[in-house]
């Protein structure tokens, strides 16, 4: 029997997103501010709380533009590639999610340049941020 996947994937991207919001807060209040509410912005465009037809074509660019859809994606291109017996609305899951023809490895790709990314601007944030208050 198929387990449902886990919703939020853990995503390497967005840990380096945090240290690069972490990186340029003024201080931790603002970091814990910013990051969370960044973050569920993601949820709603990543095509698991609302489809990626649903979403209306002005907002559709955001999805494009965030790691967790593509972290999401490949995870349940993944899991339902070979076997995909659950029906949803008389669509397959992938079918459903609109996810039928997603390349998992291609999505492996976009997130590794979201990496590489993040971890440039945590890099130049870190190197010439002045941290030191007089």
């Amino acid at each position: 029997m198929l387990t449902p996947p886990p919703p939020f994937p853990l995503c390497p991207a967005t840990t380096v997103l945090a240290y690069f919001i972490a990186s340029i807060a003024p201080n931790l209040e603002v970091a814990n501010a910013v990051l969370p509410t960044y973050v569920v912005t993601f949820l709603f465009f990543a095509g698991f709380l609302f489809r990626l037809e649903d979403i209306p074509k002005y907002w559709r660019w955001y999805s494009y533009v965030e790691p967790l859809t593509y972290s999401w994606g490949a995870m349940m291109a993944n899991q339902f590639e070979a076997v995909d017996p659950v029906w949803i609305e008389g669509k397959t899951v992938l079918e459903y999610y609109g996810l039928k023809s997603v390349d998992k490895w291609a999505y492996i790709g976009y997130l590794s340049l979201f990496f590489l990314v993040f971890f440039v601007l945590t890099w130049t944030a870190l190197r010439y941020k002045n941290y030191q208050q007089r």
